[in-house]
């Protein structure tokens, strides 16, 4: 339902954003650019002048990197914020360069899938991506493993959830989230309508975790939670089946 709410409206403003591309090449990957080692070519000025930009955001993420004072923008986010996948898996972005990304993806409507994994955003960096999320309508499938946002991150995960209603698939795997963040996170797991697929593998709650965790899943079509201490406290017990 929302999906056809935002391709009429995108259909409706013209064809003039670019194709996407559903996964990205590794041309694009190798193509990735720090802060420092980014000097944009004419090509790359040309076509962002010409690209219809206003449900894209790379102006906008041009303006905020510049606003920030720290470093230079990627050309490789630039190539990829009008594709339907966005991964920058283990390109350790941090912190600073996550906030003008989630400043350009509140109002684009190309990206589907976020890929965030290991670029050690941290609690801080967390909120920035749920709070993006309240404001971006395409997004679905996000994946934040091993970004170490511990119980604080999984706390600001909570509290977002119950207001996203568009996220279906959801990766937390590896974030060292223990049985105090299952505590805050849970409540908000329990009052979202939408995820169907939760991934909290390789995190750190134990039985306590796993029972707040059990009671707020609801009719959550996968979760996976291997590798906690729960995983062992439940294949050890026949009664918990």
């Amino acid at each position: 339902m929302a999906d056809s709410v935002v391709r009429q409206r995108i259909q409706s403003e013209g064809e003039g954003i670019s194709s996407n591309k559903d996964d990205t090449s590794q041309s694009d990957h190798d193509g990735y650019h720090t802060d420092s080692e980014l000097s944009l070519s004419d090509d790359d000025k040309e076509d962002i002048r010409d690209i219809d930009d206003e449900f894209v955001g790379r102006r906008e993420y041009m303006r905020a990197v510049k606003a920030s004072g720290v470093g230079f923008p990627s050309s490789y986010i630039l190539r990829n914020l009008p594709t339907t996948h966005l991964s920058l898996k283990n390109h350790n972005i941090g912190l600073e360069a996550t906030r003008p990304l989630c400043h350009a993806l509140k109002n684009n409507l190309r990206v589907e899938m976020l890929d965030l994994q290991g670029n050690d955003l941290g609690f801080k960096g967390a909120s920035l991506v749920m709070e993006m999320l309240l404001e971006n309508v395409t997004i679905s499938n996000l994946n934040l493993a091993e970004n170490n946002l511990g119980n604080v991150g999984a706390r600001a995960i909570g509290n977002t959830l119950p207001r996203l209603n568009l996220l279906i698939h959801l990766n937390l795997s590896g974030n060292k989230i223990g049985d105090p963040g299952m505590e805050t996170m849970a409540p908000g797991i329990a009052l979202n309508t939408s995820i169907e697929r939760l991934n909290l593998s390789y995190n750190e709650f134990e039985e306590r975790g796993g029972k707040l965790l059990g009671g707020a899943l609801g009719m959550y079509y996968e979760i996976f939670f291997d590798f906690n201490a729960v995983y062992y406290w439940r294949t050890s017990d026949d009664s918990l089946y």
